[in-house]
């Protein structure tokens, strides 16, 4: 199994947004651009996930907030550099 296939199989890419939101769509569409699989979170249409992601990371007040794994990423441009140092062997 090569290493895009592990970690699409693991689900491992997870990211809470909300609607009209350019940054959540700009940060799916990165995840998209290296072929991975993504689980995504919408606050305004299921609002239950509010209460998950201010328990997971207090302090985050904007979204998208992207985790791998357990690991929380950040917003958008936290995750664009994680991708270009950790993902780039993918494309």
């Amino acid at each position: 199994m090569n290493k895009r296939s592990e970690l699409y199989s693991k689900g491992l890419y997870k990211i809470y947004t909300r609607d009209n939101c350019v940054y959540c769509d700009a940060a799916k569409s990165l995840i998209a651009n290296y072929g991975l699989h993504v689980t995504e979170y919408n606050l305004e249409s299921h609002p239950h996930h509010r209460a998950e992601l201010k328990e997971l990371v207090p302090e985050a007040t904007t979204v998208p907030q992207i985790f791998v794994g357990k690991r929380h990423i950040g917003g958008y441009d936290d995750f664009k550099v994680y991708a270009e140092e950790s993902l780039e062997g993918l494309r």
